[in-house]
């Protein structure tokens, strides 16, 4: 019994208390708990909230595309953020004048005395708008969906930009931020695809998560010293965004800040750089060279494309990263040559003579692909590897000596080098791939019965011994005329290794090979 009368006393309560509301209310239009305007049912496009209200909640207008204007009473203490972000025709927004927390003017709500703006109306008929001078704060959400307006004014002594509060301005083209602004919170201008440049002031040290997400016609960026903090996406896909200098004030370059920026190709970055978190960088396809600092305590996950070269400095940070990562990285930014760990996987530089750097064991695939103007290549002792394609189709290559202690050589590495007539092969080769040298007429120095010889005779190949690589300069080329002018008697292995075109025996034809062999040479 003792619970079916505790029953029945919530029953009648709650009874008592929505039949309270809904006298409040005078109105089925809304639906009111307490005190808390809940929810606007009508089809008004003229409402004008029932004295009482003390409260407006988020979801009091959700979606109400019909309303031109709002009516907000006295009564009326807090209105929660988004309570008209979804009213799309939404022209003005009026509050009665006895209000003592809220205030309106020419449409557009603020607090009391005017020092926040609170909400512009979605669709207040106009593109451009000053905001009231003494406003101090832009409340979160305050121009949220405002798609129509192209140009605000930002007042001086303004200090706050709340969260969201430009998110989706489509039009927004300009907006000045005053130097006294010190907040600029997230999603602040999330996806204004119009908006082309912006001037970040000293005072804001924080660029908030978010804060220019998605701007795609955002070219210009001023970072003012002072500002200390790049936050996670705060300018991921800005894809017209070709540079970024950062001041000696940043510390921390946060999760995909730059990331998808697309026509990004420089980066600056002061010696006060620490954190450059993952994703910073990733997916910015131009951008090559990014001089890391020796400041820098923390590299994150893909941090940059695989395509990015680092310049770091020796024994830095950086550099051990970029060594046990396999980054791609120089210590010089003129250097013609990125090298990883010790080889080499891109030549930058414009020489028609190339000389290796010492210390790489490898040339990568590819490296020298097409270089039109490549005449000759000088490879230091400790190269070990050749890959697939280094110097395919380098037209005017000439010669090229492989060092001893070569072991691999990669399919097509020197394939239709059409100007290509002596290489040096030395007999550490182990491996040779399928057409290396095709479709090349290239004659083989090699020594007598090695394993570079055995390999010759087996492809095919024309070779001459290396008796005439004693022959190192014009001086010499006398005594090399001797024995091919029988002056000096050549023995049989001689007139074989001299024998170029292959037709059992020396003449001028041979004569012309090897002399041009020496002056490459």
């Amino acid at each position: 019994m003792k619970k079916f009368l505790s029953a029945l006393v919530v029953v009648t309560m709650v009874f008592a208390c929505f039949s309270r509301f809904s006298a409040l209310a005078g109105d089925e239009d809304f639906y009111i708990i307490g005190t808390m305007l809940y929810k606007y049912n009508g089809a008004d496009t003229h409402v004008v909230i029932p004295d009482g209200v003390t409260e407006i909640g988020g979801n009091a207008f959700w979606y109400k595309h019909l309303i031109v204007s709002i009516t907000i009473p006295d009564s009326v203490t807090k209105i929660a953020v988004g309570a008209f972000s979804q009213s799309e025709s939404l022209e003005e927004l009026i509050v009665t004048s006895g209000n003592l927390t809220f205030s309106s003017e020419d449409g557009v709500l603020y607090n009391k005395d005017k020092t926040k703006l609170v909400r512009f109306p979605v669709k207040k008929p106009c593109d451009e708008f000053c905001v009231l001078d003494g406003v101090v704060e832009i409340g979160e959400e305050a121009f949220y969906k405002c798609r129509d307006i192209i140009s605000v004014t930002l007042p001086d002594g303004l200090k706050s930009i709340e969260r969201k509060a430009f998110t989706y301005c489509w039009l927004l083209v300009s907006i000045s931020l005053p130097d006294s602004l010190e907040t600029l919170d997230m999603d602040a201008f999330f996806e204004c695809v119009s908006l082309d440049n912006v001037v970040i002031p000293g005072k804001v040290e924080a660029i908030g998560y978010c804060a220019f997400f998605g701007c795609t016609s955002l070219s210009s960026v001023t970072i003012s010293e002072g500002v200390k903090w790049i936050d996670s996406r705060a300018f991921r896909g800005c894809e017209s965004l070709t540079s970024i200098s950062l001041p000696n004030s940043v510390e921390c370059i946060g999760s995909s800040a730059f990331d998808s920026c697309v026509a990004l190709t420089s980066v600056e970055m002061s010696d006060k750089v620490r954190t450059i978190d993952s994703y910073a960088f990733t997916y910015c396809p131009l951008l090559s060279y990014v001089v890391v600092p020796g400041s820098v305590e923390h590299i994150g996950l893909n941090a940059f494309d695989a395509s990015t070269t680092l310049v770091v400095v020796p024994d830095s940070y950086a550099h051990k990263q970029a060594i046990a990562k396999s980054w791609l990285y120089v210590f010089d930014i003129n250097s013609d040559f990125v090298i990883y760990n010790t080889k080499l996987v891109r030549y930058v530089g414009n020489d028609t003579n190339v000389v290796v750097p010492d210390g790489v064991t490898e040339i990568d695939e590819l490296v020298f692909f097409e270089y039109k103007k490549l005449e000759s290549i000088t490879l230091p002792d400790s190269i070990k590897v050749i890959g697939y394609g280094a110097f395919a189709e380098c037209g005017s290559l000439k010669s090229v000596v492989i060092p001893d202690g070569v072991e691999r050589i990669g399919d097509f590495a020197f394939a239709m080098c059409d100007s290509l007539e002596f290489v040096t092969f030395p007999e550490s080769v182990r491996f040779i791939g399928a057409q290396t040298f095709g479709e090349t007429n290239v004659i083989f120095i090699v020594k007598a019965g090695g394993n570079a010889q055995r390999w010759a005779n087996r492809s095919g190949r024309r070779y001459v011994l290396d008796f005439i690589s004693s022959f190192d300069n014009v001086v010499d080329v006398y005594e090399l005329l001797k024995l091919i002018t029988y002056e000096v008697p050549l023995s049989a292995a001689q007139v074989t290794a001299a024998d170029v075109s292959g037709d059992s025996k020396v003449n001028c034809i041979d004569a012309l090979a090897i002399l041009k062999y020496v002056v490459n040479k």
